[in-house]
């Protein structure tokens, strides 16, 4: 499922979109640039479900350079394990970090969100939902 900022996609169970880009800094970290992509997402299914029971993993960010960054592990899952009800939705500022070191003139523009879905999750299995299409991914142009 493919589209640009500011853009609604649906793969069947989650609506998503991109709204902002914002140059972030690590806290406690020295000073550690990173990448916050606001994304809403909202659940457009008919059960109580959460982005880790429908199979989405940890999203990651593509930069102009071809540097792919992986969304902070610990931030994606203040949302992915949270229960929401049909037509409730969230919405968070998801932090991509540069390894430590980096200065911040050297960081390169975020060009791409990718949000990868596991359609083979078990979890998915037992929650009787099925995604539309043949990829539920969801790839934002930025």
């Amino acid at each position: 499922v493919e589209g640009a900022k500011g853009e609604w996609l649906f793969n069947g169970i989650w609506r998503l979109r991109a709204t902002t880009v914002e140059v972030a800094e690590k806290p406690f970290s020295n000073g550690v640039p990173g990448w916050a992509v606001t994304v809403e997402i909202r659940n457009g299914s008919n059960k109580e479900v959460s982005l880790f029971n429908t199979g989405v993993g940890l999203p990651t960010l593509a930069l102009a350079d071809g540097t792919i960054l992986k969304a902070d592990e610990g931030d994606w899952q203040t949302i992915s394990f949270r229960q929401m009800l049909p037509g409730a939705a969230v919405t968070h500022a998801l932090k991509f970090w540069f390894p430590s070191g980096t200065v911040k003139s050297g960081t390169k523009p975020a060009v791409r969100l990718v949000v990868p879905v596991d359609v083979r999750s078990g979890l998915l299995r037992d929650t009787g939902l099925h995604y539309t299409g043949g990829a539920p991914a969801f790839r934002v142009t930025l």
